[in-house]
């Protein structure tokens, strides 16, 4: 496939201008190596660089945060099982889903699928052999059923240069796994006593923490070697 000679942006084939800089594409064989030469490709990459480190650190600030949110949690219904319990009677549900909290979680939810789409978008442009499109690698996360091993195939795409971060690939899928069941006893509870609403609250804390621990070490290992590496 064509790749434009200005910005590097890749094009299907029989494209004769580039929608992002208006350059005619030159489809032969040496366009590629003239991209990846040209001041401008690299001026690019500076600055998705920039951007990514910023965005990273951001997120894995988001993902301390939810980590130690659920460990507070966790400490509570340890010490204090009753009070934890009380907390989700009805008119008294105080848990998780506080208004704070629900202003975390989404903005860790959007910055992730954000962190993904840039992430998947360098690699597109780095390497020839990535399997997924940015932003599939984003969508495949809200299909359902597919969303149960999907997700775990576009991490694992994206960690397949990286040898730690793959193994944290695969324990945060294990992770992603049991909190998403965690998440359906949730639901599924509501309905049913405080007590039972309060083990599956437990339940799904101790998944999130360690989901985004791996998450974190995901993030840290591929914005901290690989991302850098690229930019050079």
């Amino acid at each position: 496939m064509p790749f434009c000679s200005n910005c590097g942006l890749q094009h299907k084939e029989g494209s004769k201008f580039c929608t992002s800089c208006g350059t005619k594409i030159e489809p032969n064989e040496e366009t590629r190596t003239r991209v990846y030469e040209s001041p401008t490709y690299y001026n690019h990459l500076e600055s998705t660089e920039k951007s990514l480190q910023t965005l990273s650190k951001f997120l894995i600030i988001l993902l301390y945060i939810m980590i130690a949110r659920g460990a507070i949690e966790l400490l509570w219904a340890i010490f204090k099982w009753k009070s934890y319990v009380a907390s989700f009677e009805v008119g008294n549900f105080v848990s998780p889903m506080s208004s704070v909290l629900v202003l975390i979680f989404g903005s860790f939810f959007f910055v992730r699928y954000i962190w993904i789409y840039k992430v998947s978008k360098i690699y597109n442009e780095k390497y020839d052999d990535m399997e997924y499109a940015p932003l599939m690698a984003v969508v495949w996360f809200f299909i359902p059923i597919l969303n149960l091993f999907m997700p775990f195939l576009v991490m694992k795409d994206l960690c397949k240069n990286n040898y730690i971060a793959k193994e944290s690939c695969f324990w945060w899928y294990i992770s992603y796994l049991l909190e998403c069941i965690a998440f359906t006893l949730c639901i599924v509870t509501i309905e049913e006593s405080p007590k039972a609403m309060a083990k599956a609250s437990v339940f799904w804390t101790f998944t999130s923490i360690f989901s985004c621990y791996c998450f974190a070490r995901i993030v840290s290992n591929i914005c901290g070697k690989d991302i850098k590496k690229y930019g050079k």
